[in-house]
Order: structure tokens, then C-alpha cells, then sequence
């Protein structure tokens, strides 16, 4: 665990290489783990090196066939390899494990967008914020969306304020 807090610890310090190598060490301590694989896709994806990114997300899914996360991750090296009907393919897989899993739907409205379909983009961007209001990369892509059609980006509806707390007794 210390390997993994330690390239945890490196990314912050946006120090990818590095992360990647302490990544590495405690992989090999524990090889059939899908998180520390699906970790290493991520880390290798930042550093640009696509195909180990894929070779790691594809390990991960082999150790765990139904992981929405690594279905996502999956779906994010593809769209950076610019396979981006296979991105959709992956997160509408994970969608199906679970429909309103907002990080799937973030990757498979990245993905439409760039295969040209922004107004399905869109709907799967928006059902992101209905599950997480505030997820940043969910507005990104809603406006993303939006500029795409030809329209205003406006903002989405306001969520309502927190109900008040009562009174100390």
C-alpha cells in the first residue's frame, strides 16, 4: 500500500514518471489486483503511453469483468487513441452495469462528442448532473455540447439550497 500512496503522492506533485515507477513496484508485490491495474491504465494514460494504458485497463477487466471504473478508464484510453466508437461502446457497457453512473456517462458523452453527436452528448452529459450537480467535467462537456449545436451555454438549473438547519434545542 505504501507504493501506491507513494505514486498517489507523486501525481499531486505532477510528477507522472515517478508515479508511474512506484505504481509499478507495488503492482508486482500484488499482480492480481484489478484497482492497482486499472491505477496503473490511468497513470500510464496521463504519461501518453496509450497502448500500456489499454494492455493495464484490459488486465483489470479481466480480473474484474463488471468494474464500472475500469470500464471507464477503458473507455478514456480508447477516446485518446482516438478509437472513439469504441470509447462509446465501453462506457454504454458500464452504463449498463449501472445507468446513472455519472463518470460513465461523462465518458460516453466525451465520446460522442467526438464522433460528431452532440446532441446525444448532451443528454448523457445532463444525466451526469442530475446524479452530481456540481461535477466540473460534466458542465465542461454540457457546454462543450451546447457550443457544438450553435447554442448559448447557459447555465443549468440551479439546484435548491440546502434546507435550513433547525434551531439548537
Amino acid at each position: 500500500a505504501g507504493h501506491y500512496g507513494r505514486a498517489q503522492a507523486l501525481i499531486a506533485l505532477q510528477r507522472p514518471e515517478e508515479a508511474l515507477e512506484a505504481h509499478q513496484r507495488g503492482l508486482g508485490l500484488d499482480p492480481d489486483s484489478a484497482w492497482a491495474h486499472l491505477v496503473a491504465a490511468a497513470l500510464l494514460r496521463q504519461a501518453g503511453q496509450y497502448d500500456a494504458a489499454l494492455a493495464a485497463a484490459q488486465r483489470a477487466q479481466e480480473l474484474d469483468d463488471d468494474d464500472r471504473p475500469g470500464l471507464v478508464e477503458e473507455s478514456h484510453v480508447l477516446r485518446a487513441m482516438s478509437r472513439h466508437a469504441d470509447a462509446a461502446a465501453y462506457a454504454r457497457r458500464a452504463l449498463t452495469l449501472d445507468p446513472n453512473h455519472a463518470p460513465a456517462l461523462v465518458a460516453l458523452g466525451e465520446a460522442l462528442l467526438r464522433l460528431e453527436e452532440p446532441e446525444a452528448a448532451l443528454a448523457a452529459f445532463e444525466q451526469a448532473l442530475r446524479e452530481i450537480p456540481h461535477l466540473g467535467v460534466a458542465q465542461q462537456g454540457r457546454a462543450a455540447a451546447l457550443a457544438a449545436l450553435g447554442r448559448p451555454v447557459e447555465a443549468p438549473a440551479a439546484t435548491p439550497p440546502p434546507a435550513a438547519a433547525p434551531p439548537p434545542r
